[in-house]
C-alpha cells in the first residue's frame, strides 16, 4: 500500500494565489460598476424616446384636427414616466402675454408673460424639472372653476392623460374629458 502525500505549496505560490483572488475581486467590481452605468444610460435613453413619442403624438393630433373643422375625438395619451403634469397654453394667451391666471407653475406663467412660443409644458415631480415645446396653433378649454382663456394642466392618471380634440379649421381646441 502506498500513501500519497499532499503537495506542499511554497510561499511564492500562496502569495500568487492571493494576488489572483484580489485581481478577480477588482475585475468583478469593475464589471458591476460599468454594468450599472450602462443600464442607467439605457434607461435615460428610453425616457428621451418616451418624451419624443409623446410630443410627436400630440403634435400630429393637433395638426390633424387643425385642418378638420368640426371633427371631435377623445384620446388617452401616455405621458412619459418622468413627468406627472402636462400643461397646454392657448396660442392667444401667448400672443396677448396674458398674466391674469394662476396655473400653479411659475415657470409656465413667466414663459407666457415673456411671449415665449412654447405651448406644451411637461412638469416632473420637482416643478423645476420642466420641458417645453411648441406643438401647433391651439385653444385650450378650461374646466369649470378654472380661469378661462389661458390653458389647462392635465395631471397624469395611471401614466396617461385624457384629452379631447376638436377641429376648428385653423387651430385645434383641446380639453380634458
Amino acid at each position: 500500500m502506498t500513501f500519497v502525500l499532499p503537495k506542499i505549496q511554497h510561499k511564492g505560490q500562496l502569495i500568487s494565489q492571493v494576488f489572483i483572488y484580489m485581481l478577480l475581486l477588482v475585475m468583478i467590481g469593475l464589471i458591476l460598476v460599468f454594468g450599472y452605468k450602462a443600464i442607467n444610460a439605457i434607461q435615460g435613453g428610453a425616457s428621451v424616446v418616451d418624451e419624443l413619442q409623446f410630443r410627436t403624438i400630440i403634435s400630429s393630433d393637433i395638426e390633424k384636427f387643425s385642418t378638420e373643422y368640426g371633427s371631435v375625438e377623445k384620446k388617452r395619451v401616455p405621458v412619459p414616466t418622468a413627468y406627472n403634469a402636462v400643461c397646454f397654453v392657448s396660442t392667444e394667451a401667448i400672443l396677448n402675454r396674458q398674466t391674469d391666471f394662476d396655473s400653479g407653475y411659475s415657470l409656465l406663467e413667466d414663459s407666457v408673460a415673456d411671449g415665449s412660443k412654447e405651448n406644451l409644458f411637461l412638469f416632473g415631480k420637482d416643478t423645476r424639472d420642466v420641458k417645453k415645446y411648441y406643438v401647433g396653433n391651439i385653444s385650450v378649454k378650461s374646466t369649470p372653476g378654472e380661469p378661462s382663456g389661458w390653458g389647462h394642466c392635465f395631471h397624469a392618471d395611471k401614466g396617461e392623460i385624457k384629452i379631447s380634440y376638436k377641429g376648428k379649421g385653423s387651430y385645434a381646441e383641446l380639453s380634458e374629458w
